[in-house]
């Protein structure tokens, strides 16, 4: 056997003496034993014949030279050019330098370089900021870094895929003047419309994304689920709340760290729900596979109640009191005060603060409504007089409750 791709091996079963080729988008294309009456899809090859006619021409779905894969056409340049003379000669073709979306575009590409059997480049390139951005502008929605990359080192910004086996086709960033062969990419498929940039301002080092601003810490020293949320706000800010796959892919490239994932402003409130400390909308989500783990587990909800993002940007609930890095997300502002501090708007990302105080007037006004008819219909109708009400007494307890910070609802408990 020259070739084998199996998933990390568990014990041994008697049962499963045949393979099947995962397509679990986190392993797709690794191997894993399984048992030989299980049902599934099946791959046949046999070798080539001249006795077989071929079969009738069809119309080309890609240029001469490229291979059709989904709806994109793939090309392996063999001859090595550095990166940006790379991406010069794919686009000369009508196409950049290859992104890869899902783990089946890298399964395709990956298996392209290792028969090339010398690392390529592909077209993902660290921006002045820091984050990473594929050369046809699609948004990073999947990465394979290999093994402590990448690496940020001074001068390594561009990204290539390993031809090595013992790599399986991981990413690594390296020096962009590197001769390389490369993959070029012709795609009909436009990137979705990035949020317009907002026209205000960010705090000094923060990063500017739509109408918002961000700062993600991922230094060596991490901190507590409270301490990160006593961070933000000092900052006028607030832990990070997620509002779609966009967002947490930008935030992705923003977290290149080996230290830490990093908590976000989920947590659980005291009816066992999950809101964000902004109050903003709950409807994305994003929880990795089995997660939120003790979400009704009696005994254990005092346990994981805050959340945490891994760097494949999927969710956690953990003990708030373990360490980690963090992210803030503020609004952009626009005015400062007198002392040059800036004032931040005050309607939140989760709606308009006029409209919420025009719905909360009329609430008012219709509930006042209902009370005087029904006083009327009592007082008026009826003929009930005050003097024949008999109102019941009440004695005061004092009863000691014991407060409780959560940062879903301030202050201290009512109840």
């Amino acid at each position: 056997m020259h070739f084998q791709s199996f998933l990390k091996l568990s014990c041994p079963s008697q049962q499963e003496h045949c393979v099947a080729i995962s397509h679990n988008h986190l392993v797709t294309g690794r191997w894993n034993d399984d048992s030989c009456h299980r049902d599934h899809s099946f791959v046949c090859s046999r070798k080539k014949s001249s006795s077989i006619n071929p079969p009738p021409p069809t119309e080309a779905p890609c240029p001469t030279g490229y291979t059709s894969w989904y709806l994109n056409c793939y090309r392996l340049v063999e001859e090595p050019a550095t990166w940006d003379a790379a991406q010069a000669a794919c686009r000369d073709e009508g196409g950049n330098l290859a992104s890869i979306d899902m783990s089946y575009d890298q399964a395709f590409v990956a298996g392209a370089v290792l028969q090339g059997r010398a690392d390529a480049w592909i077209g993902l390139r660290r921006k002045d900021d820091g984050s990473y951005m594929w050369t046809d502008d699609w948004p990073v929605f999947f990465t394979q870094w290999g093994p402590g990359e990448p690496s940020n080192i001074k001068d390594e910004g561009c990204v290539s895929m390993h031809a090595s086996r013992a790599f399986h086709g991981t990413w690594n960033d390296t020096k962009c003047d590197q001769a390389k062969p490369y993959v070029c990419k012709i795609s009909p498929v436009k990137p979705p419309p990035t949020p317009a940039p907002g026209d205000g301002r960010c705090l000094p080092y923060w990063i500017p994304y739509g109408r918002y601003c961000y700062f993600v810490y991922n230094q060596q020293q991490g901190f507590s689920w409270p301490d990160s949320l006593h961070y933000c706000q000092a900052a006028k800010a607030d832990l990070l709340s997620l509002h779609s796959r966009a967002e947490v892919e930008f935030i992705r490239n923003l977290n290149h760290t080996k230290y830490h994932n990093i908590w976000i402003g989920l947590t659980r409130d005291r009816n066992f729900g999950w809101g964000w400390t902004d109050k903003t909308s709950l409807g994305f989500l994003n929880w990795a596979a089995g997660e939120p783990n003790a979400a009704f587990h009696p005994g254990e909800v005092g346990e994981e109640n805050c959340v945490e993002m891994f760097q494949d940007g999927n969710w956690n609930d953990n003990n708030c009191l373990q360490k980690r890095g963090f992210a803030c997300r503020h609004r952009q502002y626009y005015t400062t005060d007198d002392g040059g501090n800036p004032v931040f708007p005050t309607d939140g990302p989760g709606g308009n603060n006029a409209g919420v105080i025009v719905g909360a007037v009329i609430g008012v006004i219709l509930f006042c409504s209902l009370i005087a008819g029904v006083l009327f219909y009592v007082f008026s109708v009826r003929g009930v007089k005050l003097s024949g009400l008999s109102l019941p007494t009440r004695t005061t307890a004092t009863v000691d409750v014991p407060a409780f910070t959560n940062p879903n609802f301030g202050g201290e408990s009512d109840t």
